[in-house]
């Protein structure tokens, strides 16, 4: 929801000819202030380049230039940063049980951590709806950083049961809104069907790429006894060396039951559970 338009005019207005010499008549003013000697400092002598009204106006504006060349300048590490974290968790949505806020949000904090940044809050009164002539409460944040609004955004989001996947067809990134397992957008894929285009939920139907409602159990299995270890390590639960060797552990045992179906339907879930698992890695870990 950023104004584009009302930014460019704002850059436009504030880094104008006008401005900047305003700003270096700020620094001249302020030099001969500055060099004032002690005896008219102790008996508040001010030189004539001294105006209050100007002063404060020039600080204002000084303030407002720096502010926006700091955010722009940190704009395009901000967007790297945000970006590959949010890929990363679209990477590993399947990892949870179910998508809700109870079992995305840990994957969540491993990713993005729970570092604060500063926001400042303020509730503004706006109207219910473009043609309402009531008004409501609304609140407004102020972020120090384009990552922090990112950050916040997506956090929001994640409550309220928002978050992005990536489509197996087309690899764009879209917003779910429910807790559905759904894998594939409902926009177009990059290939036609006789010469017409057709989405990618339809196109992957056609190539018996259904999504089913579980996905494959193997893998679902394994990504989410990987998630566990991963957060169980993350809160000092379990040792770095333990949390390395069950990964290991619960990969072998997921590649056995990819190409053991008798072991798939059989022991593979028992083995995978968290007692079985950690004692099997502590076992080998220590060689017993």
């Amino acid at each position: 929801m950023l104004d584009v338009d009302a930014e460019r005019n704002r850059i436009a207005e504030l880094f104008t000819e006008e401005n900047g010499n305003k700003i270096v008549e700020y620094f001249q003013r302020l030099s001969k202030v500055m060099s004032m000697d002690l005896g008219q400092t102790m008996f508040n002598i001010l030189p004539k380049e001294f105006d209050e009204d100007f002063f404060k106006e020039a600080a204002a504006l000084l303030s407002e230039v720096k502010k926006t060349l700091a955010f722009y300048d940190g704009l395009r590490d901000d967007l790297m940063k945000a970006f590959e974290q949010l890929k990363t968790f679209a990477s590993r949505v399947d990892e949870a049980y179910r998508f809700d806020e109870e079992h995305l949000l840990p994957i969540a904090l491993e990713i993005f951590g729970s570092v604060p940044f500063p926001v400042t809050t303020e509730y503004v009164p706006i109207l219910k709806s473009t043609r309402s002539k009531a008004e409501t409460i609304a609140r407004r944040l102020y972020f120090d950083s384009y990552y922090s609004f990112v950050i916040t955004d997506f956090f929001e989001g994640l409550h309220h049961g928002h978050y992005p996947r990536q489509c197996g067809i087309c690899k764009k990134y879209f917003l779910m809104t429910s807790a559905a397992r759904q894998k594939y957008c409902t926009g177009y894929a990059p290939f036609k069907v006789k010469g017409k285009a057709i989405t990618c939920r339809k196109y992957a139907a056609r190539i018996n790429r259904k999504e089913l409602a579980d996905g494959n159990p193997v893998i679902r299995i394994y990504k989410n006894r990987c998630s566990a270890i991963r957060v169980e390590r993350q809160r000092v639960k379990i040792d770095n060396a333990l949390a390395t060797a069950a990964l290991a552990l619960a990969k072998e045992y997921m590649q056995l039951a990819k190409n053991d179906p008798d072991y798939a339907n059989g022991q593979y879930e028992t083995d995978m559970s968290r007692e079985r698992l950690y004692a099997e890695a502590d076992r080998r870990l220590n060689g017993k």
